[in-house]
């Protein structure tokens, strides 16, 4: 039990201080208003029960009927997608509708380290829209086809 809460610690500052070397625009919205919603859903998961999906973090938040959630996201996203590798955005209208994105890798203990983000805004969808944004932020050592595998599988 020690030895799994020592490593759980060890994990997050990690992940804490590669974050802090390499801010990025959607930790202000982790960090704000938005994530303290009463209508939002954020999940966390970092140390052993992201290794057992080959992930370091996983972070995401779901926010639904919250007018300005939208607005507030998709700048952040746009902004963090500008320095993105590669990525694959689908647009409606003038908004993005969902964007996967591979961001420059950092170094954690020496180790390259992968970063993604996903952002789906259901309200832009085609059929049976809903007032829900969702934000996902994903740190691995795998590459994009196995995260999007991961995703596709949960959906």
């Amino acid at each position: 039990m020690r030895r799994v809460l020592l490593t759980m610690i060890v994990a997050v500052l990690a992940a804490a201080q590669a974050s802090a070397q390499n801010p990025l625009n959607i930790d202000k919205v982790f960090e704000g208003d938005l994530a303290k919603s009463k209508n939002a859903i954020e999940i966390l998961v970092t140390g052993e029960r992201a290794n057992r999906i080959e992930l370091t973090t996983y972070h995401s938040l779901a926010v639904e009927n919250e007018p300005s959630a939208a607005a507030i996201i998709e700048r952040a996203v746009a902004a963090d997608g500008a320095k993105a590798l590669d990525k694959e955005v689908e647009y409606r209208g003038n908004h993005i509708y969902f964007g996967f994105y591979t961001l420059p890798t950092i170094k954690v203990n020496d180790k390259p380290m992968c970063r993604y983000i996903m952002y789906l805004n259901q309200n832009l969808a085609s059929k049976k829209p809903t007032d829900k944004v969702t934000l996902v932020y994903i740190e691995s050592h795998r590459d994009a086809h196995y995260v999007k595998s991961l995703i596709a599988k949960n959906k």
